[in-house]
C-alpha cells in the first residue's frame, strides 16, 4: 500500500508536468508548513515522502490529485494497474496530446501556404509523388474536374 501512495505522488507530479522542487512547494502551504525560502531548496520533502509514504498525510494525496487535475481514486487505480499498464496509459495520453498539436500546426501551416499564396499539397498528392497542378490535370483528362 505504501509504495502504491508513492507511485500515485510520484504519477501525479508527472501529470502536472511540475518538478519536484516545484510540487513539494506547492504542497508545502497544503500540508501547513512554512513557505520555503527562495533559496532553500524543498524538493528534499518530495524526496521524503517518496521514500517514505508512511509520512505522507492523505491531504497531500488529496491536494497532488487536484494538482494533477484527477482524482484520489484515479490516481490509485492507475498505479495500482501496475507500472507497465499505467505507463502505456500515460504515453496513450501524450500521444493523444500530440496528435492533437500536430493538427493544429498542419491547420496554421495550410493557412500560411494559402495567405502566401503557395499550393498545399494533400498527403495522397505527396504520397504518390504528383505535383498539384499535375492531380488536376489528371483529373481534367478522366473527366472528375469539378471547376
Amino acid at each position: 500500500m505504501e509504495d502504491q501512495v508513492s507511485r500515485a505522488m510520484e504519477m501525479a507530479r508527472r501529470r502536472t508536468g511540475l518538478t519536484a522542487e516545484e510540487i513539494a512547494r506547492r504542497l508545502r502551504p497544503v500540508l501547513r508548513l512554512p513557505e520555503m525560502p527562495p533559496g532553500k531548496e524543498a524538493r528534499s520533502n518530495w524526496y521524503g515522502w517518496r521514500q517514505n509514504p508512511r509520512s505522507v498525510p492523505a491531504v497531500a494525496l488529496i491536494a497532488a490529485a487536484r494538482l494533477a487535475g484527477t482524482t484520489v481514486d484515479a490516481l490509485l487505480s492507475d498505479v495500482s494497474a501496475g507500472p507497465a499498464t499505467s505507463r502505456i496509459a500515460e504515453l496513450e495520453r501524450e500521444i493523444a496530446k500530440l496528435s492533437a498539436v500536430l493538427g493544429q500546426v498542419q491547420a496554421d501551416l495550410i493557412e500560411a501556404r494559402t495567405h502566401a499564396g503557395l499550393p498545399w499539397t494533400s498527403s495522397t498528392e505527396a504520397d504518390e509523388g504528383r505535383a498539384p497542378d499535375e492531380s488536376r490535370r489528371m483529373e481534367k483528362k478522366s473527366g472528375t474536374d469539378e471547376s
